[in-house]
């Protein structure tokens, strides 16, 4: 097989040495992986969650004060951990959880055009996109929804090691697509420096031996939803992510408008979803300011 004339072969030959070198991945604090293992765990309850916690007091700190928060507004004062798992919910709990300890290596401040607030409502609204799907598709199959939610919030994982390691880039990235209308940020950074946001999370999910699949649906392109496209756990997670990508722009416009004239989402499987999405986005945006406040980045 000739290397030199296959793409894909030659990005990830490069993307090492782009964000850092093989010896300089970012590596998940002691513990976490096992931590992440459990989190995917379909069958997962909030005793055991909140048991498994306690060996991570900066997440228990976060989500003590998320329960706490005017997101949360409790009547009283939530001063247990089972308390706060019992208010968030195991959903609210797994997806936090996990995003707090993906997050935990990474240095995202370092590119003033990243805005921490955006990327993780969006993250964790794709999960719930993905969860969605997943639902639909599936008939409730909960090791699938489990999964989906999983790799909907990785999905833009790689964005998140390119700001921290390529700050310039990552921002001139994000000023070319406010610039031009249509231009993803996976295209963006591909015309700056060669490598998009997806290898990157393709390359860092099997850096940290995540899931084949979880990794393959990090990676893969957004679907316009034709039922093959959605056939598989890639192409939930893909469709999930154009949703959110076109309900956080244009979060007032009816699902037919976006969907079939500007973007091609056309699916049934969509038009079941994006209600539920209308729903969640403004309370997700105010669980990602809650979630952040302390450690409030880029721009508001």
């Amino acid at each position: 097989m000739n290397t030199a004339s296959d793409p894909k072969i030659a990005v990830e030959t490069r993307l090492p040495s782009l964000l850092g070198g093989d010896d300089d991945v970012p590596v998940l604090p002691a513990g976490t992986d096992e931590l992440l293992s459990l989190l995917r765990d379909p069958e997962l309850c909030l005793e055991e969650l909140a048991e498994a916690l306690t060996r991570f007091p900066s997440i228990v700190a976060r989500l003590m004060a998320l329960a706490n928060s005017p997101w949360s507004a409790p009547l009283s004062p939530v001063t247990s951990l089972p308390q706060a798992t019992s208010r968030l919910g195991i959903d609210v709990v797994r997806s936090v959880s996990m995003a707090l300890t993906v997050a935990a290596p990474f240095q995202p401040h370092r590119c003033p055009e990243f805005d921490v607030e955006r990327f993780w409502c969006c993250s964790l609204m794709t999960a719930e996109a993905a969860s969605h799907i997943a639902r639909v598709t599936t008939a409730g199959n909960g090791a699938v929804m489990a999964e989906a939610r999983t790799a909907g919030l990785l999905r833009h994982l790689g964005l998140l090691w390119m700001a921290d390691r390529l700050p310039e880039i990552t921002g001139a990235a994000f000023r070319a697509t406010e610039a031009t209308i249509g231009l993803s940020m996976h295209t963006a950074l591909c015309s700056t420096c060669g490598v998009g946001h997806r290898t990157a999370a393709e390359y860092l999910g099997k850096s940290w031996n995540l899931p084949a699949r979880v990794v393959a649906a990090m990676a893969t392109r957004g679907s316009r939803g034709t039922a093959d496209e959605i056939a598989g756990l890639a192409g939930m997670v893909g469709l999930a992510d154009r949703m959110v990508s076109v309900l956080y722009q244009y979060p007032d416009e009816p699902f037919d408008a976006l969907a079939s004239k500007r973007f091609g989402i056309d699916l049934d499987t969509a038009k079941t979803v994006h209600p539920l999405l209308v729903k969640q986005l403004p309370g997700m945006r105010e669980l990602a300011k809650s979630l952040f406040r302390a450690r409030r980045l880029g721009r508001s």
